[in-house]
């Protein structure tokens, strides 16, 4: 299936829902721009939980359910889990998270996609571009509701990235696995560049690599929006 196309469809669903809500709100109907923001917030939020129990669904059926593969551990996985809460909770840490790690992360893992093999490849590729794509947009959704990131949003995004780093260095030492892909590179993506100096090399690179992201995003929230 073409990913690019499913994100083009869906932005422009978040879009045109942005755009209603804001002119809701235009016209002094707070409560009917609440509610049209929480319903769009459920089909979000649901639509990428049910993309991840696609994702294990095709892994048991595959018989590839393992606690090597099946720990929704990655960064992408994560922040599916909590899409839902940051768009209904409107926790600034949740938020923030989405819109510096969620956002990009999706973004690239279409451009780069890496998929598991497994006997159901369509349906592979249905979830995991559907929870890729939600994550580029849903993070969107708060600015309808005149919502800014603050000048907190580079250390929230960095805090949760640090401790799911920790989390994801002692399920793969446990496992075997290689979940936030601190233990191998994705085959056929830059990754592979940060590898040619060993695996301490290698992780430290990543860590200074989403350093300098995180920092540029700010700047650009700061550029674009003003922070609140």
């Amino acid at each position: 299936m073409n990913q690019f196309a499913l994100l083009t469809a869906m932005a422009a669903a978040v879009g045109m829902t942005m755009r209603r809500i804001s002119s809701l709100r235009k016209t002094g109907r707070e409560q009917a721009a609440g509610r049209l923001y929480r319903r769009a917030s459920l089909m979000l939020g649901l639509g990428a939980w049910a993309a991840l129990v696609v994702q294990e669904g095709v892994l048991a059926y595959s018989g590839l359910m393992n606690w090597r593969t099946a720990l929704p551990l990655h960064l992408c996985s994560v922040m599916g889990l909590l899409t839902l809460p940051m768009l209904l909770a409107r926790s600034p840490f949740l938020w923030h998270s989405a819109l510096l790690l969620g956002l990009p992360g999706g973004l690239a893992a279409l451009i780069f996609p890496a998929m598991l093999t497994t006997s159901a490849p369509f349906v592979t590729a249905l979830g995991f571009h559907w929870l890729h794509a939600t994550l580029a947009v849903a993070p969107l959704m708060p600015f309808a509701l005149g919502r800014r990131p603050s000048r907190a949003c580079v250390w929230h995004a960095w805090t949760l990235l640090i401790a799911l780093g920790c989390l994801c260095l002692v399920a793969n030492h446990l496992t075997g696995g290689n979940y936030l892909f601190l233990s191998v590179p994705v085959a056929g993506t830059p990754l592979e560049a940060l590898a040619q100096g060993g695996l301490r090399a290698y992780r430290l690179s990543l860590m200074a690599l989403a350093g300098v992201l995180l920092i540029a995003q700010g700047f650009v929230c700061r550029r674009i929006w003003r922070y609140s």
